[in-house]
């Protein structure tokens, strides 16, 4: 996987969004404010794969992703600490589709396995999504399917 995604630079545009870019040190994934619109989205298509949890601020979305040309090197996002899911398992998903609703924060972790509950400080199969970031999600732009976009609705 490491080899098939694509490495961005961070826009200065979504630089607000992130609450703490500390992928490491106890952190598998990246956090990002969820306000002003309160919404996760999907960091690119792909298909929902499990849910967990059920009370507000505790709620898991995992999704596969399967980026077309190659196929055998899937990848997993997951989006955590969402106050409700709004979708179920089986469902695809588009790049930009809410996937849920968050209070403060989503985390978006990025794997090569199935990682919604990742241990405190076990990093085996995880990446900084950071490093693997288009931006902003914007729904005229054209992605590489191997990319990901901020898993939360940008400001203007």
């Amino acid at each position: 996987m490491r080899s098939r995604l694509v490495g961005c630079a961070l826009l200065a545009a979504c630089n607000h969004h992130l609450i703490r870019a500390d992928y490491g040190a106890g952190n598998s994934g990246v956090n990002y404010r969820a306000e002003p619109e309160h919404v996760a989205l999907a960091a690119a298509d792909g298909e929902v794969v499990h849910t967990t949890g059920t009370s507000p601020g505790h709620i898991c979305v995992l999704l596969v992703h399967h980026p077309p040309q190659q196929p055998q090197h899937q990848f997993f996002t997951a989006y955590c600490f969402l106050d409700s899911a709004v979708v179920q398992r089986g469902r695809t998903v588009l790049r930009g589709e809410m996937l849920g609703t968050a209070d403060w924060m989503v985390r978006l972790q990025l794997c090569t396995y199935p990682c919604a509950t990742a241990v405190w400080d076990d990093f085996e199969g995880t990446r900084n999504p950071e490093r693997h970031m288009a931006g902003c999600y914007e729904p005229r732009r054209t992605y590489d399917p191997a990319t990901l976009t901020r898993p939360v609705p940008c400001r203007n």
